[in-house]
C-alpha cells in the first residue's frame, strides 16, 4: 500500500517537475539570447581590450620616421676659410715662385639644411613609470567591474524571466477559469430558459442570464488579450519571436524552501569601486617617483637622398623626468580621492543595511503570500461547495436567481483570487531569490 501511495505521488508530481525543468531551460535560454546580456558582454570585451592596451605600454615601442627638408635663406654661419688659408698660400707661392696655391674666399653656410633627409627607427622602453603601472591596475579592476555588471544584469534578468513566466501561467489559468465560468453561465441560461417554458420563472430572469453570459464572455476576451501580452513580453525577454509557443506548468519547488544567500553584486560592485579609488589615490601620489625611459635610434641622414656607410648612424639615450606642480595640484588631487573614499565607505555601509532590509521585506512578503494562497484555497473549496448546493436548491425552485448568481460570482471570484495568490507566491519567491543573490548564474 505504501509503495502504491508513493507511486501515485510521484506520478502526480511529474507535470510540476517538468514545469520547473522547463522554466530552468527558459532562464538559461534567456541568459544566452537576451540582447541586454549581449550588450553587457560587448562592454566587457571592450574593457578587456583596454586592459591589453594598458599592458602593452610595458613593452618596447617601435617608431619609424622619415623627415625631409628644403630650405633657402635664413640664418647663416660665417666660416673664415680665406682668412685662415690665404696668408699661408701666399707664403708658399713666394717660396716656390709659382701660383700653385690659389687664393680662396670666406664661406657662409645656412643653418637650415637644404635637400636634407633623416630616416630612423626608434626603440623606446619605459624603465620606471608608476603611471603606466597604476593605469594598468585600474584597467584590470575595470574589467572586473564589467564582470560584476554583467552578473548583476543577468540576476535581474533571471528574476524578470521568472516573473514573466509566472504571469503568463497566471493569465493562461485565468483564461481557463473564465472559460469554465462561461460554460456555467451558459448552463444557467439553458436552465432558466427551460424553467421559463415550464412557467417557473419570468422573462426577466432569462434576460439577466443572457446579460451574465455576455459579461463573462467579455472578461474571457480581456483575459485572452492579457495572455497574449504576457506571452509576447516573455518571448521578448528571451529574444524570440513574440508569437512563439510557451510550454508552461506551475513549478514544483515549494515556496517554503528559502534560497541560500550569496554575495550581492551591488556590494561587490561597491567593494571594487573602493579598490579603484585606492589605485587612483596611489596614481595621484606617483608624482614623487621619477620617470625613467631609454631609447635607441638607428637610421640614416644626409643630403640628396644619398645612402652609404657615412650616412648611417645609431643613437642611444636615457631620459629622466620628474614633474612637480608648484601650485599643489597633485596634493589636492590626493585629498579629493581621500574624501571620495570616505564617501564610498559610507555608501557601502548604507547599501549593506539596505540589502538586509530588502531580504527581510522579501521574506515577509513571501510568507504573507503563502498564507494568502492557503486561505484562497479554502475559499475556493467553500465557494464551490456553496455554489453546488445553491444550484441544486435553485433547480428545485426554492431559490431566487439573484441568490444563485451571487453564489456563482463568489465561486468565480474565489478561483480568480486563488490563481492570483498562487502566482504572487512564486513571484515573491523569485524576488527573495533575487534579494539573496542565490541563483546559480554559471
Amino acid at each position: 500500500m505504501k509503495q502504491f501511495v508513493l507511486l501515485v505521488c510521484c506520478v502526480a508530481c511529474l507535470p510540476c517537475l517538468y514545469g520547473q525543468g522547463q522554466l530552468e531551460v527558459y532562464v538559461r535560454e534567456g541568459l544566452e539570447r537576451n540582447e541586454g546580456v549581449r550588450q553587457q558582454q560587448l562592454s566587457l570585451r571592450k574593457s578587456l581590450y583596454a586592459l591589453k592596451e594598458a599592458r602593452s605600454l610595458f613593452f618596447p615601442m617601435l617608431t619609424a620616421g622619415v623627415s625631409y627638408s628644403l630650405s633657402d635663406g635664413g640664418r647663416t654661419i660665417a666660416i673664415p676659410v680665406g682668412d685662415l688659408l690665404n696668408p699661408v698660400y701666399s707664403s708658399l707661392n713666394e717660396l716656390t715662385g709659382s701660383d700653385v696655391f690659389p687664393q680662396v674666399g670666406n664661406v657662409e653656410e645656412r643653418l637650415n639644411p637644404d635637400n636634407y633627409y633623416d630616416a630612423r627607427l626608434r626603440f623606446s622602453l619605459p624603465v620606471v613609470d608608476a603611471e603606466i603601472y597604476y593605469n594598468k591596475e585600474i584597467r584590470k579592476q575595470a574589467v572586473q567591474l564589467e564582470e560584476i555588471e554583467l552578473r548583476l544584469y543577468k540576476r535581474e534578468l533571471v528574476k524578470e524571466i521568472k516573473v514573466a513566466y509566472f504571469q503568463y501561467v497566471q493569465a493562461r489559468e485565468a483564461v481557463g477559469i473564465y472559460e469554465h465560468a462561461v460554460s456555467l453561465a451558459q448552463e444557467n441560461l439553458r436552465m432558466n430558459r427551460s424553467l421559463q417554458q415550464n412557467g417557473k420563472v419570468n422573462h426577466t430572469v432569462v434576460l439577466r442570464s443572457e446579460s451574465e453570459v455576455t459579461r463573462v464572455e467579455a472578461m474571457l476576451a480581456s483575459s485572452l488579450v492579457t495572455q497574449a501580452n504576457s506571452a509576447a513580453y516573455f518571448n521578448f525577454l528571451l529574444n524570440k519571436p513574440l508569437e512563439s509557443p510557451i510550454v508552461c506548468e506551475w513549478p514544483s519547488v515549494s515556496p517554503d524552501v528559502l534560497p541560500v544567500a550569496g554575495e550581492p553584486e551591488e556590494l561587490s560592485k561597491l567593494y571594487k569601486a573602493e579598490t579603484v579609488l585606492m589605485l587612483n589615490k596611489k596614481l595621484s601620489q606617483s608624482f614623487v617617483i621619477p620617470k625613467l625611459r631609454t631609447f635607441v635610434d638607428v637610421g640614416s641622414q644626409g643630403f640628396d637622398w644619398r645612402v652609404d656607410r657615412k650616412t648611417g648612424y645609431y643613437l642611444f639615450g636615457v631620459s629622466l623626468e620628474w614633474n612637480f606642480s608648484l601650485g599643489g595640484r597633485n596634493v589636492r588631487r590626493v585629498r579629493q580621492v581621500s574624501i571620495e573614499q570616505e564617501r564610498l565607505q559610507s555608501q557601502i555601509s548604507g547599501a549593506r543595511e539596505q540589502l538586509n532590509l530588502r531580504v527581510l521585506v522579501a521574506r515577509n512578503a513571501l510568507l504573507d503570500a503563502e498564507q494568502q494562497y492557503e486561505a484562497s484555497l479554502k475559499q475556493v473549496a467553500a465557494a464551490e461547495r456553496y455554489y453546488g448546493e445553491q444550484a441544486a436548491v435553485y433547480r428545485e425552485g426554492s431559490l431566487l436567481y439573484i441568490e444563485l448568481l451571487d453564489a456563482y460570482d463568489q465561486y468565480v471570484r474565489a478561483k480568480v483570487e486563488s490563481n492570483v495568490a498562487r502566482c504572487a507566491t512564486y513571484i515573491r519567491q523569485a524576488e527573495l531569490e533575487r534579494a539573496h543573490a542565490s541563483f546559480n548564474l554559471q
